[in-house]
């Protein structure tokens, strides 16, 4: 019966978010890439998607991280960042309504759908892009592969210098042997263990049927979800040396911030914003806003 309740309760929460999207002037629209893929996308209401037409504002992209879909991740961020851009939200595949029956499952491929997603809405330059956590492998991805397209790149709580060995603190404290059977689990108390893990602030009051109607849509395509995890390009035993970008928590350790700011070599700026985790669009949504704005509004 808590499960059933959970659900109904997480049901009415997205219910809630859809129709307040809409009214910040957004419209949910499907596209098919014509390779087996669907992306779904949150796009400006105004924009006539299938014909060509001069942006009046800067396009603002904003892709969510491997918890929740585009929808529940930038609920924040909608009312300030739509006075000042044509904001771009989408679900990653099987996230949200977006899906393919291609094989492929890597990051990259999910840079390349979203090349493809915005080509079809006539975005093809100029676009400021941010990526939360998983989010912000694609975007890097984006920006290493269409720098054309992308204009600034900000990541948000990504291990972008992750390597092999950088989730073995996290697989040690889960007795997992695997990062989806910490991300992924549908073990009540190793989820709220997960989710409080990824947060500054625990959430010790919230009920155990939240957690378990969440579980429930958290698990959504779990099989594909745990192909996306095993076929991360980024930090895998094989993978090729980061790229060099020419243009500008607990989860994730901070020092892979400083690593990436290393990298990056002056091209990049890191903020960090104090008692805050994973997910500072949700936890601290007035002091991200106001820091991502100024980095955006930044000549």
């Amino acid at each position: 019966m808590g499960g059933c309740l959970g659900v109904s309760f997480v049901k009415l929460d997205r219910i809630r978010k859809y129709w307040r999207f809409r009214l910040w002037g957004l419209h949910s629209e499907l596209r098919d890439l014509n390779d087996g893929t669907t992306m779904h996308c949150w796009v400006p209401a105004q924009r006539q998607s299938t014909v060509a037409k001069k942006v009046e504002k800067p396009v603002l992209l904003l892709i969510h991280g491997f918890g929740v879909e585009g929808m529940s991740s930038w609920e924040e961020q909608v009312p300030i960042f739509s006075k000042h851009y044509d904001l771009y939200i989408p679900d990653l595949l099987f996230f949200g309504k977006s899906f393919t029956t291609n094989s492929q499952r890597t990051e990259i491929y999910q840079a390349e759908c979203m090349y493809k997603m915005l080509d079809q809405l006539h975005v093809n330059s100029g676009v400021f892009v941010v990526g939360l956590s998983y989010g912000g492998f694609v975007g890097f991805h984006m920006a290493n592969m269409y720098p054309e397209l992308v204009k600034k790149l900000v990541i948000v709580d990504s291990g972008i210098c992750m390597d092999p060995s950088t989730n073995d603190d996290t697989l040690k404290e889960f007795n997992a042997s695997h990062i989806h059977e910490v991300i992924m689990s549908n073990k009540l108390q190793v989820f709220k263990k997960s989710v409080n893990r990824a947060m500054y602030k625990q959430l010790r009051f919230v009920p155990d049927f939240i957690f378990e109607g969440l579980i429930k849509v958290h698990h959504y395509n779990e099989k594909q979800r745990i192909e996306l995890l095993d076929e991360l390009t980024i930090g895998s035993k094989n993978s090729t040396p980061l790229p060099q970008l020419t243009k500008q928590d607990r989860v994730f350790k901070l020092d892979l911030a400083h690593k990436l700011e290393k990298h990056m070599r002056g091209t990049a700026e890191l903020v960090v914003i104090p008692e805050c985790g994973h997910m500072p669009p949700m936890e601290k949504p007035t002091l991200f806003n106001s820091c991502l704005l100024s980095f955006l509004q930044q000549e």
